[in-house]
């Protein structure tokens, strides 16, 4: 459980690989734009200077032809190089991929449920239905219920 964790800090604190090119796109209330990039890297919003919200997936995004924006979203887009990392990206389906090799890639995904307990301030006894009074052991912890990690390529 550590290592799982230890391996997720550390590839979400990692510096990511500094933008190459930025381009600039906008589109009018209604319209829907699109500016021709190299986007094979990936993209990111730097910056929003249009009338509309920029929400991924739905003002904007990209694919193989460049960026594309609607309903009122504009700004500057800086695009990733050219080769993607090999390692270190995070998919919400896969989970964290940390080996890409010509061989193969591994990724591993944590489930867990866990749950807060605390039985501060309740009473220091306990009388059952025999008038027997305990002590209660009064706890405030953290309960890892169950956890699943997954190591799939």
């Amino acid at each position: 459980m550590r290592l799982a964790a230890t391996i997720a800090l550390t590839l979400l604190i990692a510096p990511r690989v500094a933008a190459e090119t930025t381009v600039t796109c906008s589109s009018a209330a209604g319209e829907r734009k699109v500016c021709p990039a190299a986007t094979q890297g990936g993209v990111t919003l730097v910056k929003s200077d249009g009338p509309g919200a920029c929400e991924l997936g739905r003002t904007w995004g990209f694919d193989e032809k460049g960026v594309w924006v609607s309903e009122g979203c504009g700004g500057e887009f800086a695009l990733e190089g050219e080769k993607p990392k090999k390692y270190g990206r995070y998919s919400p389906e896969r989970g964290f991929k940390v080996a890409d090799t010509e061989h193969g890639d591994l990724n591993i995904r944590v489930f867990t449920y866990v749950r807060y307990l605390n039985q501060k301030g309740l009473d220091p006894t306990y009388t059952n239905a025999f008038g027997v009074t305990s002590t209660v052991k009064e706890r405030q912890d953290l309960q890892v219920n169950k956890a699943q990690v997954y190591f799939f390529g």
